[in-house]
């Protein structure tokens, strides 16, 4: 399996959705690299890592939307536990 770990979140133009135990958990909890200048990006590994310091455990979903495509990400339903890419969308969902 491909690691995606090292996978750029941006938030410049896009809107961004952590989820973790079936709650969305708020991007402020995150220590975005670059905020005034890309409006923030984290890698996935920072942002599993960031959750499960914050103590949540399980499966973390990141929900990446632009105005003409998403993307879902999935973390750790499988051993060993890592990222893989979910799903897409079309347009914001």
């Amino acid at each position: 399996m491909k690691d995606i770990s090292t996978t750029k979140i941006e938030q410049d133009s896009s809107f961004i959705r952590i989820i973790a135990h079936e709650e969305v958990v708020s991007n402020d909890l995150f220590n975005w690299h670059d905020p005034e200048q890309y409006g923030g990006w984290l890698t996935l590994k920072e942002i599993s890592d960031r959750l499960t310091q914050l103590g949540y455990q399980g499966v973390f979903y990141v929900w990446v939307d632009t105005p003409l495509s998403g993307t879902i990400y999935q973390f750790g339903n499988f051993l060993p536990r890592g990222w893989i890419e979910y799903g897409s969308t079309i347009g914001f969902a």
